[in-house]
């Protein structure tokens, strides 16, 4: 299915890139990732640290967080199928507002809503716009510990050849991830696993997503990072004899130009192995683009 394909093999990259300029976001000027000043303690964590100083009332804005992106990129199996058999430039301007807030003992919730739309060069056919999300309540114990997430990832995307929806989708997912600081906070490597419960219409893409990813995000100069990431994804569809195993291996330059404003570039490689034959592609992709964040 065209739409399930676009959704999480453009998507993966763009989730990776994303948990980047985060990363990439939160550190200080002078070092990179997970500096310790970066952690937002909630009252009982601070009290536990004997900090028992009442914390600065926070307004609504605070806890707001936007931005926007324009991607290029292009990739040698716009149709995802067989291998390499169809190059393209495929353009993702993307808008997205957030909201995250602390609820104590641990727990906070995040709210993502997205505007997002893919435009293909050549394959205009191809071509989509709609809105994703998600909202996800979130634990960890203490700073150091692992957070714990459950939670919904919406997403409706309709063709802008026909007008038809192409697909959507309310997805239920659970799991875990950690980020470990080493090489004087220069370098992070993260791990995460997630389990997904798709229920999509049309109900042939309803399934049951294991997401496990590795990435290493290391700072390179002040306001230069570098990352590798590895994913590999098991899907098994429900409605239909179909099994999919997905490799996903890559890289992501980032510059900082200024406090808001970053720019990037990478390239990443999809091997797609499925039951069914006209599901089982790859694809290489390289791709440049600037996020504004506010």
């Amino acid at each position: 299915m065209i739409s399930c394909k676009v959704k999480s093999t453009f998507c993966a990259t763009a989730a990776l890139l994303a948990s980047a300029l985060l990363a990439t976001a939160q550190s200080s000027d002078k070092n990179v990732v997970g500096n310790e000043s970066s952690v937002r303690l909630s009252d009982s964590e601070r009290e536990d640290m004997g900090d028992i100083r009442p914390a600065k009332p926070d307004s609504f804005l605070s806890h707001l967080r936007g931005s926007v992106q324009a991607r290029e990129e292009f990739v040698t199996n716009a149709k995802l199928l067989g291998n390499h058999s169809s190059g393209d430039l495929l353009s993702f301007p993307t808008g997205e507002v957030g909201f995250n807030h602390a609820l104590g003992h641990g727990l906070s919730i995040d709210t993502v809503v997205r505007a997002e739309s893919a435009v293909y060069a050549d394959h205009g056919n191809r071509s989509f716009w709609g809105f994703s999300g998600n909202t996800f309540l979130d634990w960890r114990p203490k700073p150091t510990c692992p957070r714990l997430f459950v939670g919904a990832e919406p997403y409706h995307y309709t063709s802008y050849d026909t007008g038809h929806r192409l697909s959507e989708a309310m997805v239920f997912s659970t799991g875990i991830d950690n980020g470990y600081v080493f090489n004087e906070h220069r370098t992070l490597l993260t791990v995460a696993y997630k389990f997904s419960d798709h229920f999509a219409s049309p109900a042939q893409d309803d399934r049951y997503v294991n997401c496990a990813t590795v990435s290493l995000t290391h700072q390179f100069r002040p306001a230069l990072f570098g990352q590798l990431f590895y994913q590999f994804q098991y899907s098994d569809y429900i409605n239909e004899p179909r099994r999919d195993s997905r490799h996903v291996v890559g890289g992501n330059v980032i510059y900082q130009f200024t406090a808001h404003l970053y720019g990037s570039f990478g390239a990443d490689f999809i091997d797609n192995d499925s039951t069914q034959a006209l599901a089982t592609y790859q694809n290489f992709a390289a791709h440049a683009g600037l996020t504004l964040q506010f």
